[in-house]
């Protein structure tokens, strides 16, 4: 049996906690699918400037009522929220919520803080001890958020501790520096693929912020680097698709990913 998963690319309002849950608990209550991923920052928006200090305890409390119901459902849910984990102190997470499991909190290592990004204005960079796969459904699953994604650590670290899908979740906006953000993408997702033999599952923000328009464009990439789903571009929408994590197997009987030299790590560490 697969795994089946809903990518749901909608429109976040930024600083509107309520009414961005209120459409969250909407797809997960109508969704029959075992996982249910978000965009990054999915309860808040992502341009939200300084309102980021005054929701996040709303996010988090937005985090419980999911729970109420993935417990309902036994399903699992991966929404994007700012954590503050130390007073003043706040991180870009993505929350893991599983039925019968306390929900648990991945951060964003790589801060995105170039061209139109600020991020370090309002995060601190993420702790590396919260880089940890999950089970759900005899699967075995990690996160990323969004800039990670555009650095090879985080997901190879995530592949050889034995995840088999990786989702990354977004915010990623169009650009007006002549980059084609949605080619960039479609290229890091199957070099990711193909690198670590491992499923990856892109879900993007889409709509107008309060400032930038993301593009949505959601997309699934199996272990062979083949684009199984790809979503439309500039609308709210939801997709499913399913899993087969035999494919990761068959995979890696024809890749690199058995070979591993640590010593390289050593190396760029002294760089």
């Amino acid at each position: 049996m697969g795994l089946t998963v809903e990518l749901a690319q909608i429109y976040v309002k930024p600083g509107d906690v309520e009414g961005n849950l209120e459409k969250h608990i909407k797809i997960i209550q109508n969704s029959n699918a075992d996982c249910i991923v978000f965009p990054e920052l999915s309860l808040t928006g992502y341009i939200s400037k300084d309102a980021f200090y005054n929701s996040s305890k709303l996010a988090l409390s937005g985090i419980q009522k999911i729970k109420e119901i993935v417990d309902r459902k036994r399903n699992c849910v991966i929404v994007g929220i700012p954590r503050e984990v130390r007073p003043g102190i706040f991180r870009n997470s993505a929350s893991v919520i599983r039925n019968g499991r306390k929900p648990f909190f991945v951060d964003k290592f790589y801060l995105a803080n170039y061209e139109l990004f600020d991020e370090k204005r309002y995060f601190q960079p993420g702790n590396l001890r919260t880089a940890k796969t999950f089970s759900f459904n005899g699967k075995r699953l990690g996160v990323v958020v969004c800039e990670d994604a555009w650095h090879p650590e985080p997901i190879e670290l995530l592949s050889r501790k034995g995840a088999e899908a990786i989702f990354i979740i977004s915010a990623s906006p169009l650009r007006l520096t002549g980059k084609d953000i949605r080619d960039n993408w479609r290229s890091l997702i199957v070099a990711h693929s193909l690198m670590n033999s491992v499923w990856v599952i892109f879900v993007n923000m889409v709509g107008q912020g309060d400032e930038e328009y993301f593009w949505g464009g959601s997309m699934v990439s199996s272990p062979s680097g083949k684009i199984t789903l790809e979503m439309k571009e500039l609308e709210e929408m939801n997709a499913i698709t399913v899993i087969d994590i035999n494919e990761n197997r068959i995979s890696r009987l024809n890749s690199g990913f058995k070979d591993h030299r640590s010593e390289f790590h050593r190396y760029l560490s002294k760089l």
